[in-house]
């Protein structure tokens, strides 16, 4: 019922397009929260509706990303600590350097990149860490494009 007035509510109407669109525009320099790389160009729900459907129309529940991001994170949602998704308005990874990249002479000056919780983190807030810089293939994403804003500055991912 709730999935259905979404559908109804932010997507199937004007009116409610104009809320749909307000949400996409409260990502920071229109870049995914997420990735930090691409645009902003859809809703998500981070907790998925079909599994919380309650949650459907909450507006804390509604994170603006990119395309590759919804995709990536489909309707997963860990149930455990350890597995939960990273909330890009809530979960803050403090000032800490966390993301290094080196310099592949050998494959003609490719920059790698890698994701090294400091020391200082807790098991589960490094693993959350790790499980999201590979479920976004951030390694391979942020290679991919020499003009990526690093997130490591930032704070947030």
């Amino acid at each position: 019922m709730f999935e259905e007035i979404y559908g109804e509510a932010l997507r199937g109407r004007a009116s409610g397009r104009k809320l749909y669109d307000a949400i996409k525009a409260v990502a920071a320099d229109t870049r995914c929260p997420l990735c930090g790389i691409q645009a902003v160009a859809q809703v998500d729900h981070h907790a998925p509706k079909d599994k919380f459907p309650l949650l459907a129309l909450t507006p804390m529940n509604l994170v603006a990303v990119c395309g590759p991001c919804n995709q990536f994170k489909s309707n997963a949602f860990g149930q455990e600590s350890a597995r939960g998704a990273i909330y890009p308005y809530f979960d803050d990874f403090g000032p800490t350097r966390w993301l290094f990249a080196n310099i592949d002479h050998a494959a003609g000056g490719v920059a790698v990149f890698q994701e090294t919780p400091p020391a200082t983190w807790s098991a589960t807030k490094a693993t959350r860490l790790q499980r999201h810089f590979t479920k976004y293939h951030l390694a391979d994403r942020y290679g991919a494009r020499p003009d990526t804003p690093w997130p490591c500055g930032r704070g947030r991912i």
